[in-house]
Protein backbone atom coordinates (compact mmCIF):
# COMPACT_ATOMS: atom_id res chain seq x y z
CA UNK A 1 0.00 0.00 0.00
CA UNK A 2 1.12 3.65 -1.04
CA UNK A 3 2.44 5.79 2.21
CA UNK A 4 1.13 9.17 0.98
CA UNK A 5 2.71 10.98 3.70
CA UNK A 6 6.35 9.89 2.70
CA UNK A 7 6.05 10.55 -0.91
CA UNK A 8 4.53 14.36 0.50
CA UNK A 9 7.69 14.46 2.49
CA UNK A 10 9.90 13.37 -0.51
CA UNK A 11 8.29 15.25 -3.23
CA UNK A 12 10.62 17.46 -4.10
CA UNK A 13 13.17 15.20 -4.51
CA UNK A 14 10.86 13.32 -6.16
CA UNK A 15 10.28 16.09 -9.00
CA UNK A 16 13.84 16.72 -9.15
CA UNK A 17 14.53 13.35 -10.48
CA UNK A 18 11.56 13.08 -12.54
CA UNK A 19 12.69 16.37 -14.43
CA UNK A 20 16.66 14.32 -15.06
CA UNK A 21 15.21 11.28 -16.35
CA UNK A 22 12.25 12.52 -18.44
CA UNK A 23 14.51 14.41 -21.02
CA UNK A 24 17.06 11.32 -20.67
CA UNK A 25 14.23 8.97 -21.67
CA UNK A 26 12.94 11.02 -24.55
CA UNK A 27 16.64 11.58 -25.60
CA UNK A 28 17.13 7.29 -25.76
CA UNK A 29 14.11 7.17 -27.80
CA UNK A 30 14.54 9.61 -30.11
CA UNK A 31 18.49 7.89 -30.82
CA UNK A 32 16.35 4.46 -30.57
CA UNK A 33 14.22 5.34 -33.38
CA UNK A 34 17.11 7.25 -35.52
CA UNK A 35 18.97 4.01 -35.56
CA UNK A 36 16.48 1.34 -35.67
CA UNK A 37 13.96 0.98 -37.79
CA UNK A 38 11.13 -1.48 -38.16
CA UNK A 39 9.55 -2.39 -41.77
CA UNK A 40 8.81 -5.35 -43.93
CA UNK A 41 9.19 -4.89 -47.36
CA UNK A 42 12.80 -4.26 -49.59
CA UNK A 43 11.96 -1.00 -50.69
CA UNK A 44 11.45 0.32 -47.37
CA UNK A 45 14.90 -1.13 -46.05
CA UNK A 46 16.60 0.62 -49.46
CA UNK A 47 15.59 3.95 -48.91
CA UNK A 48 16.55 3.83 -44.52
CA UNK A 49 19.59 2.49 -46.08
CA UNK A 50 20.06 5.38 -49.25
CA UNK A 51 20.67 7.47 -45.60
CA UNK A 52 23.93 6.08 -46.06
CA UNK A 53 26.07 8.99 -48.92
CA UNK A 54 27.70 6.17 -50.64
CA UNK A 55 25.24 3.53 -50.77
CA UNK A 56 23.21 6.90 -52.16
CA UNK A 57 26.15 7.67 -54.80
CA UNK A 58 25.80 4.21 -55.81
CA UNK A 59 22.04 4.01 -56.74
CA UNK A 60 22.45 7.47 -58.37
CA UNK A 61 25.19 6.27 -60.72
CA UNK A 62 22.72 3.12 -61.18
CA UNK A 63 20.26 5.29 -62.35
CA UNK A 64 22.57 6.90 -64.70
CA UNK A 65 23.53 3.99 -66.06
CA UNK A 66 20.30 3.20 -66.82
CA UNK A 67 19.23 6.23 -68.73
CA UNK A 68 22.40 6.03 -70.77
CA UNK A 69 21.89 2.71 -71.74
CA UNK A 70 19.71 0.31 -69.88
CA UNK A 71 16.08 2.25 -70.77
CA UNK A 72 16.57 2.58 -74.43
CA UNK A 73 12.81 2.04 -75.33
CA UNK A 74 12.74 4.97 -77.69
CA UNK A 75 15.60 3.44 -79.55
CA UNK A 76 13.54 -0.04 -79.89
CA UNK A 77 10.24 1.73 -80.58
CA UNK A 78 12.03 3.39 -83.41
CA UNK A 79 13.54 -0.03 -84.54
CA UNK A 80 10.10 -1.41 -84.19
CA UNK A 81 8.80 1.23 -87.02
CA UNK A 82 11.65 0.24 -89.11
CA UNK A 83 11.17 -2.68 -89.45
CA UNK A 84 7.74 -2.37 -90.06
CA UNK A 85 8.33 0.25 -92.63
CA UNK A 86 11.05 -2.34 -94.68
CA UNK A 87 8.37 -5.22 -94.60
CA UNK A 88 5.65 -2.69 -96.26
CA UNK A 89 8.29 -1.93 -98.79
CA UNK A 90 9.72 -5.34 -100.02
CA UNK A 91 6.42 -6.45 -100.46
CA UNK A 92 5.16 -3.81 -102.43
CA UNK A 93 8.47 -3.86 -104.67
CA UNK A 94 8.45 -7.85 -105.20
CA UNK A 95 4.49 -7.66 -106.02
CA UNK A 96 5.05 -5.05 -108.90
CA UNK A 97 8.02 -6.93 -110.00
CA UNK A 98 6.68 -10.68 -110.16
CA UNK A 99 3.61 -12.34 -110.51
CA UNK A 100 3.43 -14.70 -107.49
CA UNK A 101 0.04 -14.00 -105.33
CA UNK A 102 0.42 -11.85 -101.94
CA UNK A 103 0.82 -14.91 -99.81
CA UNK A 104 3.13 -15.95 -101.59
CA UNK A 105 4.82 -13.05 -101.05
CA UNK A 106 4.67 -12.35 -97.43
CA UNK A 107 6.14 -15.72 -96.60
CA UNK A 108 9.10 -15.48 -98.62
CA UNK A 109 9.77 -11.81 -96.95
CA UNK A 110 9.06 -12.79 -93.70
CA UNK A 111 11.20 -15.65 -93.53
CA UNK A 112 13.94 -13.68 -95.62
CA UNK A 113 14.26 -10.84 -93.48
CA UNK A 114 14.51 -13.02 -89.80
CA UNK A 115 17.15 -15.47 -91.88
CA UNK A 116 18.55 -11.42 -92.08
CA UNK A 117 18.41 -10.65 -88.75
CA UNK A 118 19.44 -13.77 -87.52
CA UNK A 119 22.86 -13.53 -89.53
CA UNK A 120 23.41 -10.26 -88.37
CA UNK A 121 22.67 -11.21 -84.65
CA UNK A 122 25.17 -13.94 -85.11
CA UNK A 123 28.10 -11.52 -86.59
CA UNK A 124 27.19 -9.21 -83.87
CA UNK A 125 27.16 -12.06 -81.30
CA UNK A 126 30.24 -13.42 -82.05
CA UNK A 127 32.27 -10.07 -82.86
CA UNK A 128 31.23 -8.95 -79.00
CA UNK A 129 32.24 -12.39 -77.25
CA UNK A 130 35.46 -12.15 -79.10
CA UNK A 131 36.36 -8.82 -78.17
CA UNK A 132 34.85 -9.16 -74.93
CA UNK A 133 32.61 -6.76 -74.86
CA UNK A 134 29.77 -8.48 -73.26
CA UNK A 135 31.92 -7.51 -70.12
CA UNK A 136 30.63 -3.78 -69.54
CA UNK A 137 33.32 -1.18 -69.60
CA UNK A 138 33.76 2.04 -67.12
CA UNK A 139 35.77 4.94 -67.12
CA UNK A 140 37.30 5.65 -64.03
CA UNK A 141 34.15 7.75 -63.12
CA UNK A 142 32.17 4.78 -63.62
CA UNK A 143 30.43 5.97 -66.69
CA UNK A 144 29.60 3.53 -69.07
CA UNK A 145 32.19 3.56 -72.20
CA UNK A 146 30.97 4.08 -75.70
CA UNK A 147 32.13 0.79 -76.99
CA UNK A 148 29.75 -0.65 -74.46
CA UNK A 149 26.80 1.49 -75.16
CA UNK A 150 26.87 0.21 -78.96
CA UNK A 151 26.22 -3.46 -77.76
CA UNK A 152 23.07 -2.31 -75.74
CA UNK A 153 22.07 -0.14 -78.95
CA UNK A 154 22.60 -2.81 -81.60
CA UNK A 155 20.87 -5.91 -79.61
CA UNK A 156 18.15 -3.02 -78.58
CA UNK A 157 18.21 -2.53 -82.62
CA UNK A 158 17.94 -5.92 -83.75
CA UNK A 159 15.04 -6.64 -81.03
CA UNK A 160 12.73 -4.16 -82.86
CA UNK A 161 13.77 -4.83 -85.94
CA UNK A 162 12.65 -8.25 -85.49
CA UNK A 163 9.28 -7.48 -83.82
CA UNK A 164 8.59 -4.57 -86.37
CA UNK A 165 9.09 -7.44 -89.05
CA UNK A 166 6.18 -9.45 -87.55
CA UNK A 167 3.91 -7.01 -86.76
CA UNK A 168 3.98 -5.47 -90.48
CA UNK A 169 3.61 -9.49 -92.05
CA UNK A 170 0.67 -9.45 -89.41
CA UNK A 171 -0.59 -6.27 -91.07
CA UNK A 172 -0.03 -7.55 -94.42
CA UNK A 173 -1.71 -11.13 -93.74
CA UNK A 174 -4.67 -9.82 -92.23
CA UNK A 175 -5.35 -7.58 -94.52
CA UNK A 176 -4.88 -10.39 -97.44
CA UNK A 177 -7.27 -12.66 -95.50
CA UNK A 178 -10.15 -9.17 -95.40
CA UNK A 179 -9.98 -9.08 -99.02
CA UNK A 180 -9.27 -12.01 -100.45
CA UNK A 181 -11.10 -15.13 -100.59
CA UNK A 182 -8.69 -17.61 -99.84
CA UNK A 183 -9.52 -21.45 -99.12
CA UNK A 184 -9.33 -22.64 -94.83
CA UNK A 185 -6.39 -24.67 -96.56
CA UNK A 186 -4.52 -21.73 -97.62
CA UNK A 187 -4.73 -20.08 -95.07
CA UNK A 188 -3.65 -22.77 -92.57
CA UNK A 189 -0.58 -23.64 -94.98
CA UNK A 190 0.41 -19.69 -94.28
CA UNK A 191 -0.01 -19.86 -90.60
CA UNK A 192 2.15 -22.56 -90.48
CA UNK A 193 5.04 -20.75 -92.05
CA UNK A 194 4.08 -17.77 -89.81
CA UNK A 195 4.09 -20.02 -86.68
CA UNK A 196 7.57 -21.26 -87.56
CA UNK A 197 8.63 -17.05 -87.65
CA UNK A 198 6.79 -16.15 -84.52
CA UNK A 199 8.23 -19.29 -82.38
CA UNK A 200 11.97 -18.18 -83.91
CA UNK A 201 11.31 -14.96 -83.27
CA UNK A 202 10.52 -15.61 -79.54
CA UNK A 203 13.74 -17.29 -79.36
CA UNK A 204 15.53 -14.74 -80.32
CA UNK A 205 13.82 -11.85 -78.15
CA UNK A 206 13.97 -14.06 -75.24
CA UNK A 207 18.07 -14.24 -76.08
CA UNK A 208 18.38 -10.92 -76.68
CA UNK A 209 16.58 -10.18 -73.22
CA UNK A 210 19.53 -12.73 -71.47
CA UNK A 211 22.18 -10.93 -72.79
CA UNK A 212 20.69 -7.25 -71.64
CA UNK A 213 19.59 -8.66 -68.15
CA UNK A 214 23.35 -9.98 -67.66
CA UNK A 215 24.99 -6.96 -68.90
CA UNK A 216 23.02 -4.69 -66.92
CA UNK A 217 23.27 -6.94 -63.74
CA UNK A 218 26.97 -7.24 -64.18
CA UNK A 219 27.44 -3.35 -64.57
CA UNK A 220 25.08 -2.60 -61.66
CA UNK A 221 27.19 -4.83 -59.03
CA UNK A 222 30.40 -3.79 -60.21
CA UNK A 223 29.13 0.04 -59.67
CA UNK A 224 27.92 -0.90 -56.45
CA UNK A 225 30.85 -2.95 -55.43
CA UNK A 226 33.23 0.32 -56.12
CA UNK A 227 31.42 1.38 -53.00
CA UNK A 228 30.80 -1.64 -50.86
CA UNK A 229 34.11 -0.82 -48.54
CA UNK A 230 32.29 2.48 -47.48
CA UNK A 231 29.47 0.55 -46.25
CA UNK A 232 27.63 0.71 -42.59
CA UNK A 233 28.20 -1.69 -40.16
CA UNK A 234 24.62 -3.08 -39.05
CA UNK A 235 22.56 -5.08 -36.79
CA UNK A 236 19.49 -6.92 -37.75
CA UNK A 237 17.03 -9.00 -35.87
CA UNK A 238 14.89 -11.15 -37.00
CA UNK A 239 12.11 -13.34 -35.15
CA UNK A 240 14.61 -15.89 -35.12
CA UNK A 241 18.57 -14.39 -34.48
CA UNK A 242 20.38 -11.31 -34.50
CA UNK A 243 23.14 -10.82 -37.53
CA UNK A 244 26.05 -8.27 -37.24
CA UNK A 245 28.81 -7.05 -39.86
CA UNK A 246 29.41 -5.06 -42.74
CA UNK A 247 26.73 -4.47 -45.59
CA UNK A 248 27.99 -6.45 -48.75
CA UNK A 249 25.30 -6.59 -50.66
CA UNK A 250 21.77 -4.85 -51.40
CA UNK A 251 20.55 -5.20 -54.85
CA UNK A 252 19.37 -8.95 -54.43
CA UNK A 253 15.73 -8.61 -54.56
CA UNK A 254 15.05 -11.83 -51.71
CA UNK A 255 18.38 -11.18 -49.45
CA UNK A 256 20.52 -8.63 -47.83
CA UNK A 257 24.38 -9.73 -47.25
CA UNK A 258 26.42 -9.27 -44.30
CA UNK A 259 30.13 -9.77 -43.70
CA UNK A 260 30.73 -10.18 -40.00
CA UNK A 261 33.89 -11.95 -38.70
CA UNK A 262 34.83 -12.99 -41.91
CA UNK A 263 31.66 -14.80 -42.93
CA UNK A 264 29.00 -14.18 -45.29
CA UNK A 265 25.98 -14.11 -43.73
CA UNK A 266 22.22 -13.58 -45.63
CA UNK A 267 18.98 -12.67 -44.39
CA UNK A 268 16.09 -12.33 -46.38
CA UNK A 269 14.80 -8.84 -46.55
CA UNK A 270 10.93 -9.55 -45.78
CA UNK A 271 12.04 -11.11 -42.45
CA UNK A 272 13.91 -8.19 -41.04
CA UNK A 273 11.59 -6.66 -37.70
CA UNK A 274 14.76 -4.26 -36.83
CA UNK A 275 18.00 -3.05 -38.39
CA UNK A 276 20.04 -0.89 -36.17
CA UNK A 277 22.84 1.17 -38.42
CA UNK A 278 25.81 1.72 -36.09
CA UNK A 279 27.66 4.07 -38.77
CA UNK A 280 27.01 5.68 -42.47
CA UNK A 281 24.17 7.39 -42.22
CA UNK A 282 24.92 11.01 -43.16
Amino acid sequence: MINWDVLTEYKDVLLIVSSVIAPLIVVHTNVWNQNYVAGKTRDHWLTVLKKCNYINMGFEQIKTYKNDVYNRYSLFLDQIIIGVIVVVFELTIIKNLTEYSPENISVIVYLSNIIIVFALFHRFDSNFTSKNLLKPQFSAELRIKEQSKKVFFKYYSLAGWIVGINVGIFLQVYNYILTSKLLLSNILFYAYFYMIGVVISIVFLLRVKEIISSIYLESITTIMNSKRHHFPFVTIKTQTEVVTGQLMDILNKDTITLNGDNRLKTVLWNKIELMEIKNGIM
